[in-house]
C-alpha cells in the first residue's frame, strides 16, 4: 500500500497565491486594445466635396454679407448728404425768407425831392424877398438876387424810422459853410412823412453860383432804426447852374 504524499504547506500557500495573483490581472483588463505606430485612413470622396460645398457656402454667405454691409453704408452716405443738403437749402430758404421779410417790412428814409426857389433881394435889402420856383435869368439882377432850397426828407417805408438823425453839411467853392445846426434830438419818421431842411444862399453867393465860377454841395448824412436794425442813408448833391436845380451824385456821405 503506498502512501499519499504530503505537500508542504509552504508550497500550497506559494501556489495560491499565485493562482489568486493571475485571476486578479485578469480582472484588471478592460478590454481596450493599443496599437502603436502610423494608421492611414482612406476618406470617401463624397466627404470632400460636401466639405468643398460647405466651404463655398461660407464664402458666398461673407460676401454677400459684405455686399450689403457696404450698400447699407453707401445707403447712409447718401441718405446723411441729403439730409445735409436739405438742411442747407432749408437754411437758405429761412434766411431768404427772414430777409425778404425784413426788406419788405424797414422804413426807407432818404431824400425825395430838393426845390430851389428864387427871390429878388433889394441891395440894402430894404425891399421883403418874394421868392418863387421860377429862377431869375437878368443878369443884372444877379448881384441883388438870392434862393433857397427845400431839401425833402421822405420814409419810403411801410414802417416809422425810429430814432431818425438828420445831418446836413454845405460846401461853396470848397469851403465849409456854417449852417444852422439841426436839432440832434431823435424823432419818429412815419411812412410816406416828409420832413424839410431849408437852406439859403444870399447875394454874397448867387451870382457866383450861378456864373459857374463857384460850386454849390450839400452832404445829406440819415440814419434811423427799423425793427431788426439800424440803416443810414447818405447822398451828395450838387447844385447845376445850367438846369437851376441840384444833381444827385451817389452816396458820397462827405468831402
Amino acid at each position: 500500500m503506498h502512501k499519499k504524499k504530503k505537500v508542504p504547506q509552504q508550497n500550497r500557500a506559494a501556489r495560491d497565491a499565485s493562482a489568486g495573483g493571475d485571476q486578479k490581472n485578469q480582472c484588471r483588463w478592460n478590454g481596450e486594445t493599443v496599437v502603436h505606430g502610423k494608421m492611414a485612413i482612406a476618406l470617401p470622396n463624397e466627404y470632400f466635396e460636401q466639405k468643398h460645398s460647405s466651404q463655398q457656402e461660407v464664402r458666398t454667405s461673407s460676401n454677400r454679407q459684405l455686399l450689403v454691409n457696404w450698400l447699407t453704408f453707401g445707403a447712409v452716405l447718401i441718405y446723411a448728404g441729403l439730409t445735409a443738403w436739405l438742411g442747407f437749402l432749408t437754411r437758405d430758404l429761412v434766411q431768404t425768407s427772414q430777409r425778404t421779410y425784413e426788406a419788405s417790412n424797414r422804413p426807407y428814409v432818404g431824400i425825395n425831392d430838393i426845390v430851389v426857389m428864387y427871390a429878388d433881394v433889394g441891395p440894402q435889402g430894404t425891399k421883403e424877398a418874394e421868392f418863387t420856383t421860377r429862377p431869375i435869368t437878368d443878369v443884372k439882377k444877379m448881384s441883388s438876387s438870392a434862393f433857397m432850397f427845400d431839401i425833402e426828407v421822405k420814409n419810403f417805408g411801410s414802417v416809422p424810422g425810429e430814432n431818425t438823425r438828420i445831418d446836413r453839411k454845405t460846401f461853396f467853392g470848397g469851403s465849409e459853410l456854417s449852417t444852422p445846426s439841426i436839432p440832434d434830438k431823435p424823432s419818429t419818421i412815419f411812412p410816406s412823412q416828409t420832413l424839410t431842411i431849408r437852406g439859403v444862399m444870399g447875394r454874397d453867393y448867387y451870382s457866383a453860383i450861378m456864373l459857374g465860377t463857384k460850386t454849390l454841395v450839400q452832404y445829406v448824412t440819415i440814419s434811423y432804426d427799423g425793427p431788426s436794425h439800424r440803416y443810414s442813408y447818405c447822398a451828395k448833391e450838387q447844385f447845376n447852374p445850367k438846369s437851376k436845380h441840384f444833381m444827385d451824385l451817389g452816396p458820397i456821405c462827405s468831402p
